[in-house]
């Protein structure tokens, strides 16, 4: 049984949603000549870190991965998610308000580690999440949605033409269900939307080469591309064999197979001649909110973001679920952080890969890719 004196003692380290102090603006532009050796220096300047300042908030950073998962399974009724904060280099934790369940001891005594109260929990989240695009699916209606854990709601996006239906929809919901109210519905512009050059008379690919791949049972590699791209593929060149498609669901992500005097090698090409060898990968419960994370693209090449959501629904994937990670571009920053025609290039930071680009939301603002934690089995990327 918890004590009232320790409940009383947990819960008073708990902020108020809105007494968090904001991060300051990341306004920092990318350094100027493309991709680094690492990313390091690019995240550094964006974030206003030194190199030692960097390495030790990548530090709180493998922490935080390290207390998604546990708390995630340990406390499924009052853990509400974490993001992660470069600069200055923190953790929030969500804990649902009035909650019984005292926060562990790894999160009271951390010195990175803040509480913040919110008014949901992640099954709440993901559970509203499923009930709003259900509903709005019944109904017709195009749509963006993902859960912000940075604000504790299910962010919904809709076109202005059908903004004041689905207000409408929600508030008669949250009369006679309370989980309704962690919908939050907001008007778009433009909803995301498939990442491909469509032009008449090409004969190269419209689309950008992702992460090779690796079979875990036969040791067979394949080219990879995003699976709404067309079949037919020309690589650097070189010519392709379809050799699968999986669009729907949680994946976004076709093979290709090769002649055998053609090598498939676990490399990111980053423009300009550089280079990049893979050699780690990151699943998608091992993404943290606030992680940054950059991307190759033939449209737009080299650009980075922050990890502003894993539980996106693009509103093109068919059957789509709530499974895509969400890149917003920083800010300060107005050029579009990916652009039609980057769809299955990689995502990654340093040598670890992310996933495949699939699509772009708002203009540009933000980005949207599968996580490789979605591949068919026995399928996994290939490393160096």
């Amino acid at each position: 049984m918890i004590s009232s004196i320790s409940l009383i003692l947990a819960l008073a380290v708990l902020l108020p949603a809105d007494g968090v102090a904001t991060p300051p603006d990341e306004t920092h532009d990318l350094p100027v000549g493309g991709a680094k050796a690492t990313d390091a220096e690019a995240i550094a300047a964006v974030h206003g870190l030194s190199s030692g300042e960097l390495s030790r908030a990548e530090n709180v950073l493998e922490n935080a991965r390290a207390l998604q998962e546990s708390l995630s399974d340990r406390y499924p009724g009052a853990f509400g998610g974490l993001y992660f904060d470069y600069n200055p280099t923190q953790i929030t934790v969500n804990w649902l308000a009035g909650s019984a369940v005292v926060p562990p001891p790894e999160v009271l005594s951390h010195p990175n580690v803040r509480l913040r109260s919110v008014s949901f929990e992640e099954s709440d989240l993901m559970a509203a999440q499923g009930k709003v695009s259900n509903l709005l699916r019944e109904e017709g209606v195009a749509f963006d949605s993902w859960i912000d854990v940075r604000k504790g709601v299910v962010a919904v996006d809709v076109t202005e033409d059908n903004y004041q239906r689905v207000l409408l929809l929600v508030e008669k919901r949250k009369a006679s269900d309370n989980s309704w109210g962690a919908v939050h519905v907001s008007k778009t512009e433009a909803l995301s939307v498939e990442g491909v050059n469509i032009f008449a008379g090409l004969t190269t690919s419209s689309c950008t080469s992702g992460f090779v791949v690796r079979n875990t049972s036969t040791n067979v590699r394949r080219g990879t591309v995003a699976g709404h791209c067309g079949n037919s593929q020309v690589f650097n060149g070189v010519s392709s064999t379809f050799a699968g498609e999986w669009y729907s669901g949680s994946r976004d992500v076709q093979f290709h197979s090769f002649a055998s005097n053609h090598s498939l090698i676990a490399r990111i090409d980053l423009g300009s001649g550089a280079t990049r060898n893979v050699t780690a990968s990151t699943s998608i419960s091992g993404t943290v909110i606030g992680t940054t994370v950059c991307k190759m693209g033939k449209v737009t090449g080299y650009t980075c973001g922050a990890v502003a959501s894993k539980s996106h629904l693009p509103s093109y994937v068919p059957s789509g679920s709530a499974t895509f990670v969400k890149v917003n571009r920083f800010s300060g920053v107005t050029s579009p952080i990916v652009q039609v025609g980057d769809s299955g290039g990689p995502w990654f930071n340093n040598s670890t890969a992310y996933g495949w680009t699939s699509g772009v939301g708002n203009g540009g603002a933000y980005g949207i890719y599968m996580s490789l934690s979605y591949l068919p089995s026995p399928w996994v990327v290939a490393h160096a």
